[in-house]
C-alpha cells in the first residue's frame, strides 16, 4: 500500500505514461523485499540476497524521484512531501544493510 501511495504522489494520480518499466521494477523490488521478510525467518542467507535484489530493482524509480527533489528547498520538500523523503531514506538504509549482510555472508567460512 505504501508503494502505491508513493507512486501516486510522484505521478499525481495521472496515468503513468513514461518510465513504466521503472514502476514495474519498483513493484518487483517490493515483492522481493516481502519475500526477504518471510525468508529471514527460515534462511537469513537467502533473505539477504533477496533483499539486495529488491533494493537493486527499486533504485531506478528512486533515482527518478531524487532527480525531481528541489535541493535548494530541501526543508520544504521534507515538510510537504515526507512520504517521498522517507521512502528514499528507507531505500538507502535497506540497501546499505543488505550490502553489508551479503558481504558478511560471503566472507564467513562455511563449515562442512
Amino acid at each position: 500500500m505504501c508503494l502505491w501511495e508513493y507512486l501516486d504522489t510522484i505521478y499525481g494520480g495521472e496515468p503513468i505514461i513514461r518510465c513504466r518499466s521503472f514502476v514495474y521494477s519498483a513493484t518487483a523490488g517490493l515483492v522481493l523485499f516481502a519475500v526477504a521478510c518471510l525468508l529471514c525467518l527460515l534462511t537469513p542467507r537467502w533473505a539477504a540476497i533477496c533483499a539486495l535484489s529488491g533494493a537493486v530493482l527499486s533504485w531506478p524509480e528512486a533515482a527518478l524521484a531524487l532527480s525531481a527533489v528541489p535541493w535548494s528547498h530541501l526543508t520544504w520538500f521534507v515538510r510537504y512531501r515526507p512520504e517521498n523523503a522517507v521512502a528514499v531514506l528507507c531505500l538507502i538504509v535497506s540497501s546499505a544493510y543488505s550490502v553489508n549482510q551479503v558481504r558478511l555472508l560471503f566472507r564467513a567460512p562455511t563449515g562442512s
